[in-house]
């Protein structure tokens, strides 16, 4: 209780002293990069401003990546339709390293060399942003978030800065997994998502939407041939390490499950049996699936999601399917669908091969299912009426 107390009175001083602050000679802006968190809105880690003044006793944080859930069925329709809005908030710097460090997280300071009124400026800008009626703005993963508004605010009052950037282009989708596996159920759920636009490469200013290829540039960084950083502090070393389970390794899992098929599907075609509520659940969660994925890409706002050839078989009526396929005498002109499905998964393996969508080992075992259950019906003397 007293350290909640303490914590509220640091934000409401740091409120109070920012909505009056004129910068000193001794004033300095640094930028913090955050190494990334165990939660999935912070596995990609984080980035923020802060301005230290010792003459007036100011040390604060300006943080671009604070969002609010008031209602969670709002919050999780506007996280899939891109329309999430996340503000600025100031906050005194011994809250981030408190909290930073209760979560083992790392944070590495990068001090910029600027001159008194690009300092002025910046200041000038936060407590403007800081406005009630200025702090939101629409979140985009990859072009407006925590990094690149401090990118842009570099570029604007350092309009002269040259990035340097010291890596070489790569797609936004061997960025994003980067941080994460893409062999987790997360990880799987992007590959599905993310359309063909995340498999073009991205600019190396594009990159920057990351924390940690911007926190790379700055170290690059150059004004009129000077370097922008001046001194780089290690002010927290990372000490939580991300713990792996088994059971979170969606490429193993959802393989085993595929092989099982396989060999029922093989099974089924030497006995002539079928085992339907097998169909039934496939096909009704593909289509749950297929469902998520095409309300993602029709009203999303985030441009990599569409187009996405993950719908040519991944397809909304599976749900409608596995209904209709409960129902006997149906199942005599429903099988071609088997065939029909499958027919739609080489389809999509075919055009993504061409347009360059990438297609992850875990999506591939999917696939594999889909073609082996046709298999069964592609044999004339396979009955479809045994449960």
């Amino acid at each position: 209780m007293k350290r909640l107390f303490t914590i509220v009175l640091l934000l409401v001083a740091s409120v109070t002293t920012m909505a009056a602050y004129h910068p000193s000679e001794q004033a300095e802006i640094s930028v913090l990069v955050c190494s990334p968190g165990n939660d999935i809105y912070s596995q990609y880690g984080h980035a923020a401003l802060r301005l230290r003044d010792t003459t007036q006793h100011i040390d604060e944080v300006f943080d671009y990546g604070v969002f609010y859930i008031h209602n969670y069925v709002d919050f999780v329709k506007n996280f899939l339709t891109g329309k999430m809005f996340y503000s600025v908030e100031s906050q005194s710097f011994l809250i981030t390293h408190w909290v930073y460090s209760s979560e083992g997280r790392g944070i590495v300071e990068y001090k910029l060399n600027l001159t008194p009124d690009e300092i002025k400026n910046i200041c000038s800008y936060l407590q403007w942003n800081l406005r009630r009626q200025n702090k939101e703005y629409l979140y985009n993963f990859f072009d407006d978030n925590c990094a690149t508004r401090l990118r842009d605010i570099i570029e604007r009052f350092v309009p002269r800065v040259q990035w340097n950037e010291p890596y070489e282009s790569d797609t936004w989708k061997n960025v994003v997994f980067q941080y994460s596996d893409k062999n987790s159920w997360i990880g799987m759920g992007i590959q599905l998502a993310l359309g063909l636009p995340a498999d073009k490469t991205a600019s190396t200013r594009g990159m920057m939407f990351s924390p940690e290829y911007f926190a790379k540039s700055l170290e690059f960084a150059t004004v009129d041939g000077k370097k922008l950083v001046s001194q780089t502090t290690e002010i927290l070393p990372v000490v939580a390490v991300a713990q792996s389970s088994v059971w979170n390794n969606a490429c193993l899992i959802m393989w085993i499950v595929a092989i099982m098929l396989i060999f029922l599907s093989l099974w089924e075609i030497k006995t002539g049996r079928r085992v339907i509520w097998c169909d039934v659940v496939l096909f009704f969660i593909t289509g749950i699936l297929g469902c998520v994925i095409t309300y993602i890409s029709c009203f999303s706002v985030h441009s990599a999601v569409f187009p996405n050839f993950n719908l040519l078989w991944l397809m909304p009526t599976h749900v409608l399917f596995s209904v209709a396929w409960l129902v006997r005498p149906w199942r005599n002109v429903l099988k071609w669908y088997f065939v029909f499905t499958a027919a739609m998964a080489l389809l999509a393996v075919l055009i993504s091969g061409i347009f360059g969508q990438q297609i992850l080992a875990t999506t591939w075992s999917l696939i594999a299912v889909f073609i082996a259950r046709a298999e069964f019906f592609l044999k004339k003397d396979c009955p479809t009426s045994r449960k």
